[in-house]
Parts: C-alpha cells; sequence; structure tokens
C-alpha cells in the first residue's frame, strides 16, 4: 500500500458509496463491506489514475519547464550549454563583406572590403520590446474587466430593481387584501351580525343570512388570494430571504379557513330555508365583535401578522 498512501479513505468510501448505488441499479443487494473492499483493490490496481489526477497540476508545470528549457538551450559540437539561435542571446557577432574578383593571373581573389559588428540582444533589449507590447495588452485587458464590471453591476441594478417592483406589487395586492376583509366586516356588522352593539338577532332573518353569504364568498376569494401569496412567499427569490413572511400569511389565512370551515357547515342549512340560531356562528361573531380586546383572535391571527409583514416587506425595500 506505499504507492496508495496518498489515497484517502474517504476517497475509498466514495467509491465504495458508487458501487453499492451501481448494485441498486442493476437490482442487486447494496453490501457495504464487500464494497469497501472492492474499492480498496480498485485503488491498488490503479494508484497512478489517482496519482495523476492529485498531482496533475505539477507534473504539467514540470512538464512545461523541462520543454522551455529544451527549447531555450541546446547542446552545441563542443557540447557546452549556450542560448539557442532563435532567442538573440549570444555572443557578438561580426559581418564580413567580402569582394570577389580576378588578379592578372586569372586567379580568384577575395578581398574583405567591409567589417559590421553585430552585438548580440541582451536581457535589456527583450525586456524594452516586452514592456512596449505590454502596454496596449494591459490596457486591453484593463478595458476589458472595466465593461464586465459594468455590466455585472447594471445586471445587479436591474436585479434589485425587478426585486423592488414585485415587492412593491406584493404589497399593494396585500393591502387589498386585508381592507377586502376590513370591508366584509363592516358589513357584517351593518346588517347586525355582531354583538359590539348589544343587539345581535336571536336567528339569521333572510337579509342578515343573504348577507352572510356575499361576505363569505369576498372571505373566501381573499383566502384564496392570501393562500397564493404565501406559495409566492416561499418560492419565488424576491421573498426567500424574508424570513418570518411565510409564517405570517399562514396565521392570515388558517384565521379566515377556520370562519369559511363553520360557514360550509351552516349554508346547507341556509339553503334549506332553515333559519340559523347566532349562537351557532361562534367564529363569526368573534370576528364581527369589538377589535378593542387584545387577545383577540382577529387582531392576534389576522391582523397583527398583517402589520408584521408589511414591516418586514418595507424594511427590505429601504435596504435595496
Amino acid at each position: 500500500m506505499s504507492r496508495s498512501r496518498w489515497i484517502s479513505e474517504e476517497l475509498i468510501k466514495i467509491k465504495a458509496d458508487q458501487i453499492g448505488k451501481k448494485r441498486e441499479r442493476q437490482g442487486r443487494v447494496k453490501t457495504p463491506d464487500v464494497d469497501l473492499v472492492i474499492a480498496k483493490q480498485y485503488f491498488k490496481k490503479y494508484w497512478w489514475l489517482v496519482f495523476w489526477w492529485k498531482y496533475k497540476k505539477l507534473l504539467f508545470t514540470l512538464t512545461l519547464i523541462a520543454a522551455g528549457a529544451y527549447g531555450i538551450y541546446c547542446v552545441n559540437t563542443s557540447k557546452t550549454l549556450k542560448w539557442a539561435d532563435w532567442t538573440g542571446f549570444g555572443e557578438n557577432k561580426v559581418s564580413t563583406t567580402i569582394k570577389i574578383e580576378k588578379d592578372n593571373t586569372g586567379k580568384i581573389k577575395r578581398t574583405p572590403i567591409n567589417e559590421e559588428l553585430r552585438s548580440g540582444k541582451t536581457f535589456w533589449d527583450w525586456l524594452e520590446l516586452s514592456s512596449r507590447l505590454a502596454v496596449p495588452i494591459l490596457i486591453a485587458v484593463f478595458g476589458y474587466q472595466v465593461q464586465q464590471r459594468q455590466k455585472e453591476a447594471e445586471q445587479i441594478l436591474k436585479q434589485d430593481q425587478l426585486r423592488a417592483e414585485i415587492r412593491t406589487d406584493y404589497l399593494k395586492r396585500l393591502g387589498v387584501l386585508y381592507r377586502r376583509v376590513k370591508d366584509a366586516r363592516r358589513s357584517l356588522r351593518a346588517a347586525g351580525l355582531t354583538t359590539k352593539f348589544e343587539n345581535s338577532p336571536d336567528t339569521l332573518s333572510d337579509a342578515q343570512a343573504n348577507a352572510y353569504k356575499k361576505e363569505m364568498q369576498n372571505l373566501n376569494h381573499a383566502q384564496l388570494e392570501l393562500e397564493a401569496l404565501k406559495i409566492e412567499a416561499e418560492s419565488l427569490p424576491a421573498f426567500v430571504s424574508i424570513n418570518q413572511l411565510k409564517e405570517n400569511l399562514e396565521d392570515m389565512e388558517k384565521y379566515l379557513r377556520k370562519i369559511l370551515k363553520e360557514y360550509e357547515k351552516t349554508s346547507p342549512i341556509l339553503d334549506s330555508g332553515i333559519r340559523i340560531y347566532w349562537n351557532r356562528l361562534k367564529d363569526l361573531d368573534e370576528f364581527t365583535e369589538t377589535a378593542k380586546k387584545k387577545t383577540k383572535r382577529f387582531n392576534t391571527q389576522f391582523s397583527d401578522p398583517y402589520y408584521c409583514a408589511i414591516k418586514l416587506i418595507s424594511q427590505n425595500l429601504i435596504n435595496y
């Protein structure tokens, strides 16, 4: 196991888990102990593969260094290292121009007429060239980065604006819903379906029964809208970060649902023409009675959660 000493136990467990899942897909029984043994044997056999994936960056870097060294340096006939000719580094060279002509005897005569000394490129020459090339490249790279950051900032700004628009619309819908419930409450009181004025009926008259049915339909629409708002609060990205918003809406929705459940029980009796006794409509009585009691369910389960939800959304709008 000396070759596989860099293989961690966590890696072996991951491989064993993959083998177990493969067994399950094939319809076979998962055996963790056997899978662990198979995973160890696998890594013992293919240790070199793990070594490559773990140290591939280092190996790649060493390969580049070796290739670069081989390309820059080469061995000459005297078996001494020198710069390759294509690099431009090296010793000074003398360029000689030779004049070829024939003398009186017809022999070819070579006469040097001009000698030019060519100095080898130095490190500073290459550095100067690199600096001249680097300036436009750096300007281009910097300009690209600035453009990318501007695009990202614009994208973030658009997202924030969209999030603010969604939350503002959400506030308006929630406010309309709350006022609709308050309007139904006042209409029921106006019809005499309340103990607030200490003149509650013994039984519901035909007019009171019709008012009861009408306002329960309005409450039903409000409850369904609250349910939709609650789903949006837990699923839309604009509201995921607002803690307790879903809980507040859920309290409001449950409160209305309880009143509607009472209506569902009494609705068949009303449709049959039988008069309903007021003392049987306890949830309706609680809904329409005075709201001065701090322990009243309308306050604790509907009105207070509404204002908490409004406050949470408004605070997040200010932060953006």
